[in-house]
């Protein structure tokens, strides 16, 4: 057997050995508390690096699990062999960052029927750049057939609606088209966000604005433990972190499409600032 194949079958072993663990004791498992649902190209890679280097945090065995959204089928045995056991001699916590759940109808009664007491963050950019930046990232990853972003919006209706249509009437599904092409959809924060306020208590979702967190990420990081729970802890320096390692560089956005995206989001931004009772500086 060669070396590569060698390194996949010996992982497939050690991952069903942890997925017999989690059946057998799931107890002795420490269970997610926090989840931070969104969205992404928002910062969701930043944070959670930032919050899983705290003495009081152990990080999954991979940010983003999306047990919740397209991998709920897999059982819950299979999403606890993501987490780490419980300690012995301290009390921490851990949790996970899957900005698809925010994207995923079904996501928040999941989450609430699995875990009702977790905590939730959603960390928000302004969904024009945010559209943007997906749609980039996606031409690097080669899954964007279209070649300009102006062409991905106006045929993101008849990539993504019908999807989300069928997500809703059959919610063990997951869906390519929807979590690539979603340019747009995704930026429809209130409605998203008002499917996990109407299923959990306010005082358990924590709703960031990226800019701010980009600004001043230590006063961000201070908001987020004090939501946890845990004490406010700094890092020596908070470097930017991104989905795969790399930075993504590219040219703007054309100044017309700019414009007729801020006219399309702005009505979402406003119903989401009264949701989030609070405003967001992408308008003005």
């Amino acid at each position: 057997m060669n070396r590569p194949r060698a390194d996949i079958v010996i992982k497939q072993i050690r991952r069903r050995a942890r997925m017999t663990y989690a059946r057998l004791c799931p107890d002795r498992i420490l269970h997610p508390s926090f989840l931070i649902i969104g969205a992404a190209r928002g910062g969701t890679t930043s944070l959670y690096a930032y919050l899983t280097t705290h003495p009081e945090v152990l990080p999954a065995r991979k940010k983003e699990i999306n047990f919740f959204g397209k991998s709920y089928l897999r059982g819950w045995a299979w999403y606890l062999a993501y987490f780490p056991r419980k300690p012995h001699d301290s009390e921490v916590i851990t949790g996970e960052a899957s900005p698809n759940y925010m994207l995923y109808p079904a996501a928040a009664e999941r989450v609430r029927r699995d875990i009702p007491g977790a905590r939730l963050i959603a960390i928000l950019r302004n969904p024009v750049d945010r559209a943007y930046s997906q749609f980039q990232l996606t031409r690097h990853l080669a899954t964007e057939p279209l070649e300009t972003f102006e062409e991905a919006i106006d045929r993101e209706p008849e990539r993504v609606d019908r999807e989300l249509e069928r997500l809703r009437h059959e919610p063990g599904l997951r869906s390519f088209e929807l979590e690539q092409f979603s340019y747009l959809t995704r930026g429809l924060y209130c409605d998203q966000l008002r499917i996990w306020a109407d299923r959990f208590p306010r005082q358990q979702l924590l709703i960031l604005c990226a800019e701010e967190f980009y600004a001043d990420p230590s006063a961000t990081m201070h908001r987020v433990h004090d939501f946890l729970g845990i004490r406010r802890f700094d890092l020596p320096a908070y470097e930017p972190r991104h989905l795969h390692g790399q930075r993504l560089t590219y040219g703007p956005m054309k100044s017309d499409t700019r414009q007729r995206l801020i006219g399309y989001f702005r009505p979402h931004n406003q119903k989401l600032g009264e949701l989030a009772r609070r405003s967001f500086p992408w308008d003005r």
